[in-house]
């Protein structure tokens, strides 16, 4: 059996993340089943059992993509300090707000928030993103 490049392993992660962003944003973090993900993305259980241990962990790697994607763009909006820096920082978080994924990600993250009330782990993973970038806003102040 051939192996598969590291870019497609990356690429079919990303394919599920995708998937499973929107089945969530839809029915919600527990009303989603992973056959409602398989479906969406268009892969056997299989497959994505190859990227993923299970549903838990999808959540999580939702959780660090979003972490990842919010705290890229923001870190050099703050560096003008100040009301300045706060008002990129604003412009640029609404201005995502048009594109589809994103409100989608807005809205499993709020279900993230609630989730942490429960569990643990989702609690501790929410909070370091958090505090992740905190100190940059902190020192643009």
């Amino acid at each position: 059996m051939p192996k598969v490049s590291d870019a497609y392993v990356e690429q079919r992660r990303e394919q599920i993340l995708d998937a499973a962003l929107r089945c969530f944003s839809l029915q919600g973090l527990h009303r989603t089943t992973l056959d409602d993900i398989c479906a969406d993305v268009g892969l056997s259980k299989g497959a994505v059992y190859n990227s993923f241990k299970s549903k838990k962990e999808i959540v999580q790697a939702l959780r660090d993509r979003s972490a990842a994607d919010e705290e890229a763009p923001m870190s050099p909006l703050v560096e003008p300090g100040g009301l300045e820096g706060l008002r990129a920082v604003a412009r640029e978080v609404f201005g995502r707000m048009d594109d589809r994924s994103e409100r989608d990600a807005r809205r499993v993250g709020a279900m993230l928030w609630s989730e942490a009330l429960l569990d643990s782990e989702i609690l501790r993973s929410q909070v370091d993103s958090t505090e992740a970038y905190r100190p940059k806003f902190d020192a643009a102040i």
